[in-house]
């Protein structure tokens, strides 16, 4: 081997130590770059909600400074493949090599020239020198690690102060790391969250949904609380969900009580969350979650946690102060209802007590947002027309449906509120049926109090109020009585004062409460019994009248037929509510036992026929078709129904119910003093219509001549009302607003009323409005006078307006004094000879009201009822003469004429149904009385439709009508034609 060829081993060895030096330095210089990277990216990603962009980015510069590591390095390994640049890195590491291991390497080549400039052997002499300190060179004098080291304390310097910043800040720093390795919030474990940092409210739009399992294990959803309050009953689930207000990660619903539970979260798309747990105890819940760039954030605001109960809604009710009704009225009933699992809806059951056969009609009234624990509000009834067919009776009862979901037995439900028809014979029933809610009250009491330990010489904590409970339903039972005549007043008062006065002693003593009640249930029993016998009486001397017409109407009169189908309908009332009686006694017979229970079955068997029969009658009435024969047959035979039905009832004996006693004949003087009364109040009447008559003719002569101009007053009244609108209402107190606005909605009429010619009211109503706007100006002064110091603003807009609104008065004056005058000239229409006639008519209507009262009184005591129709009658027949007299005391004839019409017609309905339906057959008249002093009426000359209405009328008379009715329609278009 030559010295060229060590020379060469000299430099590959020389080469293979460079390799390592630069594969070293370029490691370094790498490691520097990558720990810088990470320091920034962990500072970074502490920083960001969101570090996978720059971690991306991140791992892209270390791939750009790995690669130009690796191509600094691969691009000097290059540049050692050339001889002559390793030579002189060679050279430049061993300065005692000089230039001579270049100048070898160079001109070895050349060495076989024959021309060579140089000498081979100094070539070759000088390549041995190289050799030769090439050996005797250990290896680490031509490798060069003081750039290295330098590098390897670059690098370490950005641990360093990853390391100093976590030791001054360590959360951050683990969040740092944790962003910059990709760890996940939901991968964290606990320990290295880090203390929860508070913020008011992580959640908004929180749900409650309470999760009630069925027997069967379905799960229905009942949405709960919309404040997040979780209300449910101990050992139910309750769901929460809602929206976070930062995205998360990572969650927990933390509920707090006796101890600390932690339920996580489920969280779905766009801030979601979901989460479940059970009802133990009470206390508070809140939400901790991890948001990025994971920070643990827990709640300060804290829900409550309440387990409730499975009570039923509590709804109370307050009634109307009438419940007295005619048909058509309307009522206002005022609810309000509260649960405390919450309330899912109200509703509005109708039942018809009276009626066994009428389902009960629920109608949904309202349904309550979700979560609603307490609602309120008022439900108007409006009494039916045909409300005699239910007996005359309507309980209003308001229920409301919980707010789990559960059944209608767990339904709230107020007390009733009982309407009825404003009769006698109705109010009858509904004192009957307090009575005997009475009677139950005290023998429940009684018993509750017979069953409490004899030795203890008080009553247990619920029997007191119990009892005063009673004692109230009592007092309110004997108010009712006093409007009875010959009624229970002086029983139920005894009772309820018995009560009462035991209710007011702290301690009254178990025995005599024991001794008390027994009393007052026996009592209160005999009233009941007398309700019942007066009650059923009635029925069946309405029922006795209802036979008597339709035997009557056998003669086939068309008058007669129109009354038989007004005592149709009567009569399937009152078998309706004679069921209702027969239902009663059928449960006493079935708990007494025996052949007794067959008595009601035979008054059901002769009922049903009595129905059938009267279904037939209806039928022959209303049949065109039908012979006088066949329609006398069919009445007889409904006639002998409903006379089966009355003995039926009369004769039923059962135990505790006292049979209805039969009517007594009326008295003989009844019918000749009602006649008598009659006559005279027709007499009363025509005078006093002719004094109407004149009065009216004077009044309305003066009003034509000196009536002011109603358009010049309608002119003037709606100036007043236009310079009212110029008032500003901004800034103004709400309720001299609202007064404001009535005055210009009262003038507005008044305008109305004085185009309509009506200057009564107008001046009633411009009067007023002027005494109104007149105290409002005052007001608004004196308020601005005192209130001038503190707030002049104030006080000048006051006085402005005030300034405004009295524009309107000058106008406003002037038509209330004209319509003053005007009404002071009217009222000197009534003379000396009207005041002298109408106490001559005072004493003519006196002496018929004596009589009237004569057989009123005589009526009553012979019936035995107030609900009787016929002494109802008698009665209102009283009351309108009575009216009259004040009337005509007043010199008010006007009045007087319209109350004696309506006595008169009351007294003829009287005298027909006693004459017609009495049971006495003494008191029937053989042939109809004649009408005392009839009058005739000359008919009105008729004048000819005009074309237009006559055409309008033809085609109207087109229309297709039924049957039975088309002789009637025809007859009545032809008397509008006039043919």
């Amino acid at each position: 081997m030559d010295a060229f060829d060590q020379m060469d081993r000299q430099l590959r060895r020389a080469s293979r130590l460079i390799a390592w030096e630069q594969g070293a330095q370029a490691a370094a210089g790498f490691l520097v770059a990558a720990t810088t990277i990470a320091l920034a990216g962990a500072i970074w990603a502490s920083r960001v909600p969101d570090f996978s962009t720059g971690r991306r980015f991140l791992l892209a510069t270390l791939g750009v400074c790995a690669l130009a590591t690796l191509g600094w390095w691969s691009w000097n390994r290059l540049r050692a493949r050339d001889r002559t640049v390793l030579a002189r890195r060679v050279q430049q590491r061993v300065p005692s090599l000089g230039r001579g291991i270049e100048a070898v390497v160079r001109m070895r080549s050349q060495t076989d020239e024959p021309d060579a400039a140089f000498s081979t052997g100094l070539l070759v002499d000088q390549a041995n020198r190289v050799v030769r300190t090439l050996e005797e060179m250990p290896s680490r004098a031509l490798i060069r690690y003081r750039g290295v080291g330098k590098l390897v304390v670059a690098a370490l310097l950005p641990p360093a102060l990853g390391l100093a910043w976590m030791a001054a800040d360590p959360w951050p720093a683990i969040r740092g790391l944790r962003g910059l390795a990709g760890l996940t919030d939901a991968a964290t474990p606990d320990w290295l969250m880090g203390p929860p940092r508070p913020v008011d409210a992580l959640a908004f739009d929180v749900r409650v949904v309470v999760l009630r399992r069925s027997p069967d294990g379905q799960v229905s959803r009942v949405p709960s609380d919309e404040s997040g309050d979780v209300m449910a009953p101990p050992g139910m689930e309750v769901e929460v969900s809602g929206r976070l207000r930062r995205p998360a990660g990572l969650g927990h619903l933390v509920v707090s009580g006796t101890g600390e539970s932690r339920y996580p979260l489920v969280l779905g798309p766009g801030d979601h969350f979901r989460a479940t747990f059970p009802i133990v105890a009470a206390g508070t819940w809140h939400l901790q979650v991890v948001v990025p760039p994971g920070l643990l954030m827990t709640e300060t605001v804290r829900r409550r946690v309440v387990p409730i109960s499975l009570d039923r809604p509590v709804v109370e009710v307050v009634p109307p102060e009438r419940l007295a009704l005619k048909p058509g009225e309307s009522a206002v009933v005022r609810f309000s209802a509260e649960s405390a699992s919450g309330l899912a809806g109200i509703d509005v059951i109708y039942e018809f007590p009276l009626d066994g056969d009428r389902t009960p009609v629920r109608i949904r009234d309202r349904d309550v947002p979700p979560g609603t624990r307490a609602t309120q509000g008022e439900v108007v009834f409006t009494l039916p027309e045909d409300v005699l067919d239910v007996g005359g009776r309507v309980d209003l009862i308001v229920e409301a449906q919980d707010g789990l979901g559960r059944g209608p037995e767990d339904a709230g439900r107020g007390e009733p509120v009982r309407f009825m028809l404003d009769t006698p014979a109705v109010r009858r029933a509904a004192a009957l049926e307090g009575r005997e809610r009475l009677l139950n009250d005290l023998v429940e009491l009684l018993a509750a109090i017979s069953t409490t330990d004899a030795a203890a010489a008080t009553l247990p904590p619920p029997l007191p109020a119990q009892l005063r409970a009673v004692s109230r339903s009592a007092a309110a039972a004997a108010v009712e009585a006093e409007a009875e005549r010959d009624g229970p007043e002086s029983t139920l008062g005894a009772v309820a004062r018995d009560l009462e006065t035991l209710a007011a002693v702290a301690d009254p003593g178990r025995e005599a409460v024991l001794l008390a009640l027994e009393r007052s249930i026996l009592w209160v029993d005999d009233v009941v019994a007398a309700s019942r016998a007066a009650i059923l009486s009635a029925r069946l001397a309405g029922l006795a009248r209802d036979a008597a017409r339709l035997r009557q109407a056998s003669g086939g009169d068309a008058n007669a037929l129109r009354e038989a189908l007004r005592a149709v309908v009567r009569a399937r009332r009152a078998l309706g509510l004679l069921d209702a009686t027969r239902r009663q006694w059928q449960k006493v017979a079935e708990l007494e036992g025996g052949m007794l229970r067959f008595v009601p079955a035979t008054l059901a068997r002769v009922s049903m026929q009595a129905r059938e029969q009267l279904l037939a009658v209806e039928d022959a009435v209303r049949r065109d078709d039908a012979t006088t024969p066949q329609r006398r047959k069919v009445l007889e035979a409904g006639h002998a129904a409903l006379v089966e039905v009355l003995e039926a009832f009369r004769t039923v004996e059962l135990p505790g119910v006292s049979p209805p006693p039969r009517e007594a004949p009326l008295p003989p003087e009844v019918l000749p003093a009602l006649r008598q009364a009659l006559s005279a109040q027709r007499d009363v009447m025509d005078r006093t219509a002719q004094a109407a008559f004149l009065l009216r003719r004077r009044t309305e002569n003066l009003s034509d001549q000196r009536a002011p101009d109603a358009g010049r007053l309608a002119t003037l009244v709606e100036e007043a009302r236009a310079l009212t609108g110029r008032v500003s209402l901004e800034g103004m107190d709400p309720t001299d607003a609202q007064t404001l606005a009535t005055l210009r909605d009262d003038l507005g009429a008044a305008t109305d009323l004085l185009v309509q010619g009506d200057l009564v009211t107008a001046r009633r109503l411009t009067a007023g409005a002027m005494e109104r706007i007149n105290g409002l100006i005052q007001d608004w002064r004196d308020v601005a006078e005192w209130t001038e110091e503190e707030q002049p603003e104030s006080a000048a807009f006051l006085r402005a307006q005030a300034t405004r609104l009295g524009r309107s008065v000058p106008p406003l004056r002037e038509a209330a004094r004209t319509l003053s005058d005007w009404s002071r000239e009217r009222t000197g229409v009534v003379t000396r000879d009207d005041r002298e006639g109408a106490a001559r008519m005072l004493r003519d209507q006196e002496r018929a009201l004596a009589l009237m009262a004569r057989a009123s009184e005589g009526l009553r005591r012979t019936l035995g009822s107030d609900a009787d129709d016929r002494v109802a009658t008698a009665q209102s027949a009283r009351r309108n003469m009575e009216e009259a007299a004040r009337r005509l005391a007043e010199t008010n004839p006007m009045a007087a004429e319209a109350h004696q019409r309506q006595a008169i017609q009351d007294l003829q309905r009287l005298r027909k149904a006693l004459e017609r339906g009495a049971p006495d057959p003494r008191i029937q008249a053989a042939v109809p009385l004649p009408e005392d002093d009839p009058v005739e009426l000359s008919l009105p000359e008729r004048l000819p439709p005009g074309d237009a209405f006559s055409r309008e009328v033809r085609a109207h008379a087109e229309t297709p009508v039924p049957a039975p009715f088309d002789p009637m329609v025809r007859a009545y278009y032809d008397a509008i034609l006039g043919l």
